[in-house]
């Protein structure tokens, strides 16, 4: 496994923050069927980091959930366990294990890690 790169925001004319960081050393693509879940399990890199930071893209709505299998929610989740549909970004820390997705249509998701 590759080193996970430190998350720097780009500076822009004037030193002003752009942010938008710099591009990852480190990304995964998961191809989702559209028919179960898919678990990615997050592993320390070379040097024994674990990623802090992670960027999400996704090819069709799919939903994530931490730790547990993500569902494709079919009733109301009132109890603040409900899996996010499409989230763009989210920092991360030892006590998150692994991520799930599912989608009900084949999607692609982009992971890219960050220290």
């Amino acid at each position: 496994m590759a080193r996970y790169k430190t998350f720097q925001i780009n500076r822009g004319q004037n030193s002003v923050n752009t942010f938008i960081p710099n591009p990852s050393n480190f990304v995964i693509a998961l191809a989702l069927d559209g028919l179960g879940e898919t678990t990615y399990t997050l592993e320390p890199d070379d040097a024994g980091y674990f990623p802090q930071f992670v960027i999400y893209s996704f090819t069709a709505d799919t939903f994530m959930q931490f730790n547990d299998p993500a569902v494709v929610p079919t009733v109301d989740i009132t109890d603040g366990t409900a899996p996010v549909l499409n989230p763009s970004h989210r920092s991360i820390n030892k006590s998150i294990e692994s991520l799930s997705f599912i989608s009900e249509t084949p999607s692609i998701v982009t992971l890219e890690f960050y220290v």
